[in-house]
């Protein structure tokens, strides 16, 4: 069976690689490649959490396994009252629409986004903790983008009509300088993360929306 890279997507037939061919990212050991590959192609987030969990509970300790349980965050998610924190990058909104919350929960929201626990844990585990760290990061700006800017009905929708791909860009473009002038400006964001998370934001909109508009 072969596995997708989680780093560059790219199919790798060698099940037992401990490493991408491609992109030298590293790979699940081979015994968990199986379980991560069903995962990795699973789009209904409930049974991706599912499988997540399985893996972790079968081959504990493994990077991999815990990389993408720290980027999925706690979406997919079973019971409990709905609660936004599930999604691992809903706290930016705080750099985004600011006036909606107080002081307190804005930093609630930016705390709970930059000290997660889980971030250091896994970063230690991946022989390159600056590496890991950026790369959350950026994966987080991408979601973001693509969920709750290129998503929200305000860029999409004018009057109930479809706006062009090229007006929800230029009004996703809007919304993401909006939050990069808060960030720079915050202090709820310690200075270390700033460039870091802001590079992670522009990132994250080329990859949805390309540099020039175009995919």
């Amino acid at each position: 069976m072969a596995v997708n890279c989680p780093k560059c997507g790219k199919e790798i037939i060698d099940t037992q690689a401990r490493f991408c061919p491609y992109c030298a990212a590293g790979l699940g050991t081979g015994e968990s490649a199986e379980i991560l590959a069903l995962a990795d192609r699973e789009t209904d987030l409930i049974r991706k959490r599912e499988l997540l969990l399985e893996a972790r509970r079968r081959f504990p300790d493994d990077f991999q396994v815990e990389k993408r349980l720290l980027f999925q965050g706690r979406l997919g998610e079973r019971g409990g009252k709905p609660d936004f924190y599930r999604i691992p990058f809903w706290p930016l909104t705080a750099l985004e629409r600011p006036g909606e919350y107080s002081a307190r929960e804005r930093s609630r929201m930016l705390d709970s986004f930059l000290s997660n626990p889980d971030i250091a844990r896994v970063a230690a585990m991946s022989g390159d903790p600056e590496a890991l760290e950026k790369e959350y990061f950026e994966e987080m700006g991408f979601g973001y983008v693509d969920m709750f800017l290129k998503e929200a009905n305000s860029n999409k929708f004018f009057l109930g009509f479809r706006r062009s791909e090229r007006d929800v860009r230029s009004r996703c473009r809007v919304s993401l300088d909006t939050m990069i002038r808060n960030l720079r400006t915050s202090g709820d964001v310690p200075d270390r993360y700033r460039a870091l998370l802001e590079e992670a934001l522009e990132k994250g909109f080329i990859r949805v929306f390309g540099k020039n508009g175009e995919q």
